[in-house]
């Protein structure tokens, strides 16, 4: 998940380039930074007055901008009026520098979806989705097939939609029943189409 800022100052971009944006406008190109070494000298130079545990909690998140994430990832992106936006990463790091400043640090996204509202999602979906930081990593609760599915639910029928929960609650070890196999095979089947 990447945040649009604090205040969401990034989200119209990110939505009418197809991009998905982290802030840091005093740091500039971070291309050449081939190790979290380099990143941190980066950091340390842009902002020499900040706390040292800031910056090393800044330089994991740039980090994984700049060089953990790749193509093929799931990228979320929570919206100012209460929706969520879904996407596929589809490029690596940028730096920008004819950019407004805030708008220079990019990575370029397929949206699927726009328009996914937050009430879609349980509540322990919307409680993960609540981080803080402006880069983080959607590992628990089966975050990403859970998001993939929203995704991919403009893409199929109504009738297949319907099985997208009960797909979604089946447990491994149910999975021995023929309704339920087909279900996972579907389930399966949308999450490859969402970023193939």
């Amino acid at each position: 998940m990447v945040r649009a800022g604090a205040d969401d100052e990034r989200e119209a971009v990110s939505l009418s380039e197809n991009l998905t944006i982290a802030g840091w406008p005093e740091v500039g190109d971070l291309s050449g930074c081939k190790t979290q070494g380099d990143l941190k000298a980066e950091l340390a130079k842009a902002y020499p007055r900040e706390n040292p545990r800031v910056l090393g909690n800044w330089r994991g998140q740039l980090w994984r901008f700049r060089a953990v994430m790749s193509p093929g990832d799931l990228i979320v992106l929570r919206l100012k009026a209460g929706d969520i936006a879904i996407g596929c990463l589809t490029g690596d790091y940028r730096f920008r520098a004819e950019a407004a400043p805030g708008l220079r640090h990019v990575r370029a996204v397929t949206w699927k979806r726009t328009d996914v509202p937050r009430s879609e999602l349980r509540a322990d979906l919307r409680a993960t989705l609540g981080s803080l930081l402006t880069v983080s990593e959607l590992r628990r609760l089966d975050a990403v097939k859970r998001l993939t599915a929203l995704a991919t639910l403009r893409r199929i029928s109504w009738s297949t939609r319907s099985l997208v929960p009960r797909m979604l609650a089946m447990s491994t070890s149910s999975l021995l029943e023929p309704e339920r196999v087909r279900a996972a095979t579907t389930r399966s089947r949308l999450v490859r189409r969402l970023c193939w």
